[in-house]
């Protein structure tokens, strides 16, 4: 995000939180099929193996839905500017000075 000029605002937290929640929702829930075929009988290779295959698409495809929604969320923000926050980063800023925010007229 530096290299890029980007900052650390309300949407890149939430988004990162999200991240991190389906990366654990994800995780427990691919645990959870290997244990189940273990349970059943299933040597632990062919466990692990058939497991992560069987749900796989299914986790795909909801991380999927989750990420086209945040990268919707944040081209949509930057298509408003700071008119439709209180507190935007401004992007003309040299690498070594701390962005400066700027108050929009709406927060007054």
């Amino acid at each position: 995000m530096y290299f890029a000029g980007e900052t650390l605002n309300i949407i890149t937290l939430l988004a990162l939180m999200v991240c991190v929640g389906l990366l654990v929702d994800n995780a427990i829930v691919v645990a959870e099929n290997i244990d189940r075929l273990y349970k059943e009988g299933t040597d632990r290779k062919n466990a692990a193996i058939e497991g992560a295959g069987e749900i796989a698409l299914a986790i795909t495809m909801s991380t999927l839905t989750t990420v086209v929604v945040f990268l919707f969320l944040c081209r949509s923000s930057r298509d408003r500017g700071s008119s439709s926050s209180c507190a935007w980063p401004s992007r003309s800023r040299s690498r070594s000075s701390p962005p400066s925010w700027s108050r929009s007229s709406s927060c007054r």
